[in-house]
């Protein structure tokens, strides 16, 4: 039952982030489903891309609909995205666990690096 309840606790929080901030439920994700899978990393990177998808499409949606998101200012994004998420599906086979977590913590770093710098 432990289970189940930081499941729907991780995803309750990761859709107020992904709805406030447009990112950040990925890492909520990971970090619930790594506690509980252990040695699953793939699966669980897999498993968060699909919940993050249906996340940003909900959000995207509730922004649509307060008049705060315009398709065809964004669609070139959501296009080099597709792109760039089909290869990364390609390549999740082809590179070992532990190096896609230090590519991602150094991701993060950066990124909360220039957040922090603006």
């Amino acid at each position: 039952i432990v289970k189940y309840t930081a499941i729907i606790v991780a995803s309750f929080i990761a859709g107020i982030v992904n709805a406030l901030f447009g990112t950040g439920a990925g890492m909520i994700f990971i970090l619930t489903l790594n506690l509980i899978n252990k040695g699953a990393q793939k699966e669980v990177f897999a498993s968060v891309s699909v919940v993050v998808l249906i996340l940003s499409v909900i959000s995207a949606f509730m922004y649509a609909k307060a008049g705060e998101f315009s398709l065809s200012e964004s669609w070139y994004y959501a296009l080099c995205g597709t792109v760039g998420g089909i290869v990364g599906a390609l390549l999740l086979d082809k590179i070992k666990a532990k190096y896609l977590n230090v590519i991602l913590a150094l991701l993060l770093i950066y990124c909360g690096a220039r957040m922090i710098m603006r």
